[in-house]
């Protein structure tokens, strides 16, 4: 059902309405939602690693293609989730030995990936908060832009912008389009094919930083 996220009182609002979609879904659409938007994401993860010098881009890949095999009834992630998750986290940057807010949105995508592989196996939690990590590089750019600050912390400055976030468009577009990806995969069932991919994987353009 669409949202109007121009209604809600502040972004954490929004986040956890988005949550509550996300709980709904199967373990089939989960994988589909997470793995497009890691892919939407994944050109923040190769300018991390062009400028750094620094990470698997071909482990993402295999993980991204694992999961959307999961997700579209083709294949099956019982027996390689686990150390998938395993050369997803060495291809994980440390904010300790990068600096600037391209470490920050590297992370992002990877934790996007694992949570499309984790869905592909009832061993592994898949927690629908980790959505945020989707979000989270359209709403610090915005953030960036408006404040000069990528991440204002724990402030009362914080708690300002984040109660008026979602009346900036580029902000209020990432949410929506999360949003109509869970209502896309949710109307399917577990038929998740090429085609309905497709449309995922317009919606989460969306969730690009500009």
């Amino acid at each position: 059902m669409p949202v109007s996220f121009e209604s809600l009182s502040s972004l954490d609002e929004g986040i956890d309405l988005l949550t509550s979609k996300i709980a709904r879904l199967s373990r089939r659409q989960n994988a589909a939602l997470f793995a497009c938007s890691a892919e939407a994401l994944l050109p923040l993860y190769l300018r991390f690693s062009d400028k750094n010098g620094w990470g698997d881009r071909a482990t993402l890949r295999v993980a991204l293609d694992a999961a959307l095999g999961f997700a579209t009834g083709k294949g099956d992630l019982r027996e390689t989730a686990a150390s998938l998750i395993e050369s997803i986290a060495r291809a994980t940057p440390h904010q300790d030995d990068f600096a600037g807010p391209d470490t920050a949105f590297a992370v992002d995508v990877t934790i996007c990936v694992d949570a499309a592989v984790r869905a592909g196996d009832l061993a592994q939690q898949v927690n629908p908060a980790w959505v945020e990590y989707a979000l989270t590089p359209a709403i610090s750019a915005v953030c960036e832009r408006e404040t000069g600050y990528v991440d204002l912390g724990s402030s009362e400055m914080a708690d300002r912008w984040r109660s008026s976030a979602l009346k900036n468009p580029k902000i209020r577009e990432a949410f929506k389009a999360v949003s109509a990806m869970a209502d896309s995969v949710a109307a399917h069932g577990d038929t998740i094919n090429t085609k309905l991919l497709d449309r995922l994987r317009g919606f989460a353009e969306m969730l690009l930083p500009s």
